[in-house]
């Protein structure tokens, strides 16, 4: 099975190629509600902070299936703040197929209206859901060796299957900030890819499951 996790960085909805990308399930954190209403494909999205001007730039979590199959619940971080911009996050999804969970971060990240506190408390509460039938995806805004100490993969025996670096800086400094999550007894993830263009910000990280 194929699958895409991707941040959402742009102000295109046609920047995301969500029909000639190959894949089965495409885990998309910042989703625009612009863009969900043009795919085609069934698609589940939940409204993290709504864009009082233009609602069309609403963000929000979405998982679009070109596979009709599995269910997904969606849920709460019990740590929110509700006065911030439409980038931070306030949900996750869990993606049930069969017996394997997918979850689908939106988290927030350190600014002037979000404390640090808030960014790690939403982290750990995604972090700890993760066990041997559990992949977690997710901007985690920091790369491997710069995570706080609370959330540093190795304490938590925890494994990140992306080494590629797939968030490009104005500077034109590229970043590992994505990361596909699981325990270090979950050996069912390979071909991980990352789909990186000359455009700034994230991109889409591609990879394969099988049982």
């Amino acid at each position: 099975m194929k699958l895409i996790t991707y941040q959402f960085s742009d102000r295109d909805f046609d920047s995301l190629d969500y029909e000639n990308l190959e894949y089965d399930h495409m885990f998309i954190q910042r989703c625009p509600r612009g863009l969900v209403d043009k795919i085609p494909y069934k698609t589940e999205w939940i409204q993290n902070y709504a864009d009082p001007i233009h609602s069309e730039w609403s963000r929000g979590l979405c998982i679009i299936h070109k596979k009709e199959e599995g269910y997904t619940e969606t849920h709460q971080f019990v740590d929110v703040n509700w006065n911030t911009n439409t980038m931070q996050g306030k949900h996750y999804q869990i993606f049930h197929l069969n017996n394997l969970k997918i979850i689908n971060a939106g988290i927030s990240y350190p600014d002037k209206d979000m404390p640090e506190e808030m960014y790690i408390s939403q982290a750990i509460e995604v972090m700890n859901l993760v066990d041997d039938k559990t992949i977690l995806v997710g901007d985690f805004h920091a790369e491997d060796h710069e995570l706080p100490y609370d959330l540093k993969l190795d304490k938590r025996s925890l494994w990140n299957h992306v080494h590629c670096k797939s968030f490009l800086k104005n500077n034109g400094e590229w970043l590992s900030l994505q990361k596909i999550i699981t325990t270090p007894m979950n050996h069912i993830i390979s071909n991980v890819d990352c789909f990186n263009t000359d455009r700034q910000g994230h991109h889409p990280i591609q990879f394969e499951i099988y049982d």
